[in-house]
């Protein structure tokens, strides 16, 4: 998924998607999200809220 996005996300260190709070904010920032949506999941200071408010967005991306 990463290599696919390319640009600055496939350069990120790799090392850093062991970390939660990490794949939270690269996600809510890769993701065509709204802005209002984007703007309160990076202002989560809980990193697994965040990843389970993405849980929410995600469906909205995949294909059927």
């Amino acid at each position: 998924l990463i290599e696919k996005a390319g640009g600055p996300f496939a350069k990120a260190d790799l090392a850093c998607y062991d970390n939660a709070s990490c794949v939270g904010v690269r996600l809510s920032e890769a993701l065509p999200l709204e802005p209002p949506e984007r703007q309160q999941l990076l202002q989560m200071t809980d990193p697994l809220q965040r990843l389970a408010r993405l849980m929410h967005f995600v469906p909205r991306f995949q294909r059927a």
